[in-house]
């Protein structure tokens, strides 16, 4: 029998984070955001964590909860922002050269906005790549973070994905590329069939168009048992159903498309179910 999850895992003071920050993402952290090494993991634990801490762990954690008070999500509790997971896609170069090239990128479900930041220090332009979440605080932490309120020129729109607005609907037909880190598997079958469609109105009209992203997949695919309550009626995907799914939106769409998958085995999803794996994902569309 499955038994659901009534939390998830609780935070951590002593959650280790030299593995994440060692070696090239540290130095693109410490460069772009001006950080000394030895300064580092408090910086990035103090975004994360607002209550009162134990000034044996650092110092900076004296401050309140910031992120996990917000919302006790596993990329904070986990520090899954710091994997980086755009740039981690297997067409990264390819995503990052259109983008120069002129390319409009959505960040989607951007939180912390992790992976404009590494677009942006990577040589992408800045007024081209476009993060939306539904959370103004997690956008304002990410500029805390990263410390470039008074530098970063990209645009971030605080808004529901689904909600039609003036912002978002003056993009329409705008958008080359969709960044989806952790956010299509927030809903059932027919919720991601209707975010996958969502994006295809927003994709430009010429094609050649790339949705990249991650989700938290499973060994066991359909509705996740284990859920938390507030996250009743998640589907979670292995390659094949997730193939399916893009299928179904594609015959619904009258869209041409490709898609690539890939299961990874992480010790965090694994903690929050034996079975859960890191589903890292692809697809490209050439309209119809």
């Amino acid at each position: 029998m499955s038994l659901r999850i009534t939390e998830f895992p609780g935070w951590e003071s002593e959650y280790r984070i030299t593995g994440l920050i060692d070696g090239e993402k540290g130095k693109f952290i410490q460069e772009y955001t001006g950080t000394p090494a030895n300064r580092l993991e408090c910086h990035i634990k103090s975004i994360v964590r607002r209550a009162s801490g134990n000034e044996r762990h650092c110092t900076d954690l004296l401050q309140a909860e910031k992120g996990w008070n917000l919302r006790q999500y596993p990329c904070f509790g986990m520090f899954w922002f710091l994997h980086f997971d755009l740039a981690e896609s297997p067409i990264y170069d390819e995503i990052l050269a259109s983008v120069k090239d002129g390319a409009f990128l959505l960040d989607l479900g951007c939180g912390l906005g992790q992976g404009t930041r590494r677009l942006v220090y990577d040589g992408a332009p800045q007024a081209n790549i476009i993060g939306l979440d539904l959370s103004k605080e997690f956008i304002d932490l990410g500029f805390e973070l990263f410390n470039d309120q008074a530098s970063l020129r990209s645009t971030f729109l605080v808004q529901d994905f689904f909600e039609d607005s003036e912002s978002l609907d003056r993009w329409a037909g705008g958008f080359n590329i969709i960044n989806s880190g952790y956010f299509m598997h927030l809903w059932d079958w027919n919720g991601q069939l209707k975010v996958a469609k969502r994006m295809i109105s927003l994709f430009s009209l010429r094609g050649g168009n790339i949705v990249t992203g991650v989700n938290f997949g499973s060994e066991e695919t359909g509705r996740w048992a284990k859920a938390p309550a507030d996250l009743d009626g998640l589907f979670l995907h292995g390659c094949m159903t997730f193939r399916r799914l893009w299928e179904q939106v594609g015959r619904e769409t009258q869209t041409r498309l490709s898609v690539w998958s890939a299961m990874e085995r992480d010790e965090d999803h694994a903690r929050l179910d034996p079975k859960g794996l890191r589903l890292r994902w692809y697809v490209k569309l050439w309209g119809e």
